[in-house]
């Protein structure tokens, strides 16, 4: 992938931010002509892009890339997820860790191609003293981005409630233990069940360890 950077960004970190800013002209969005830079589409700040087909002069589709500080996290671009997360974060976990009647905890990885910090919000159940989440993606064919950022680089950092610690990340394997974890997960979210029904896709299961 190519990156267009202005002399004044080429400090920070670039990284993508997962939001398409649309199409180079087919009338859609264009580039500011002195710099050669997208707006962002959440933002209208200008930004670089990646580009997705073709090279500079015939990009089609671009991922949106902005500017970070080291230590910045990401959130979701789903608006209503980082909605959550944002009152999740403000609150300590005193809102938001409880959602819809269940438990969720806020997720962070670190972006296996950018190594960015991404954060996203997912119902969570205990096994023993580990921690359980699952890949379902609604039942999508494909997985989730967080879990293939999260199986290239498996420490994570959690915030359960009020709680932020670094855990491992492995993905269950069968047997009686991933079966027994996964009743778990269906009991507090039934309609895991139904997602599996909808996709030929085995969806992963997670533990997470706390690291000590």
């Amino acid at each position: 992938a190519t990156f267009v950077l202005s002399a004044a960004s080429t400090p920070a970190r670039i990284v993508g931010c997962g939001q398409y800013c649309g199409w180079l002209g087919r009338g859609g969005v264009h580039a500011d002509k002195a710099t050669g830079l997208l707006p962002c589409r959440r933002t209208g700040v200008l930004i670089g892009c990646v580009g997705l087909s073709g090279g500079p002069a015939n990009w089609d589709w671009h991922y949106c890339s902005f500017m970070t500080t080291e230590g910045q996290i990401i959130d979701s671009p789903s608006d209503w997820v980082a909605d959550h997360i944002r009152q999740y974060v403000e609150t300590n976990g005193a809102e938001g860790h409880i959602w819809r009647g269940v438990p969720t905890l806020l997720l962070t990885v670190t972006g296996r191609k950018s190594g960015a910090l991404r954060r996203t919000a997912l119902i969570y159940g205990r096994f023993g003293n580990d921690f359980l989440i699952v890949a379902s993606k609604g039942g999508h064919p494909t997985n989730p981005l967080w879990y293939e950022n999260l199986t290239a680089n498996t420490e994570v950092t959690l915030q359960v409630g009020s709680e932020v610690f670094q855990a491992i990340a492995e993905t269950m394997n069968e047997g009686n233990d991933r079966e027994v974890a996964w009743e778990t997960m269906i009991g507090i979210w039934p309609d895991f069940a139904n997602y599996q029904l909808k996709t030929s896709r085995k969806i992963p299961l997670v533990r997470l360890t706390r690291i000590n």
